[in-house]
């Protein structure tokens, strides 16, 4: 039966892969999605000021 181990192994491997890069995407996407807070959040204090400003 040596198909069958190397089949699990190849899953065992894929799986580690995927975690590892599910873990990176993970990662993308939170400091992306921080960015984008920042981003916002700096422009609408820049609106904001504009607004009470003028």
């Amino acid at each position: 039966m040596p198909t069958l181990h190397l089949f699990m192994l190849e899953v065992k491997c894929f799986t580690l892969h995927w975690r590892r890069q599910n873990r990176v995407i993970f990662m993308l996407l939170f400091y992306t999605s921080k960015f984008m807070f920042i981003n916002i959040f700096y422009k609408l204090h820049r609106y904001i000021l504009h607004f009470f400003l003028s």
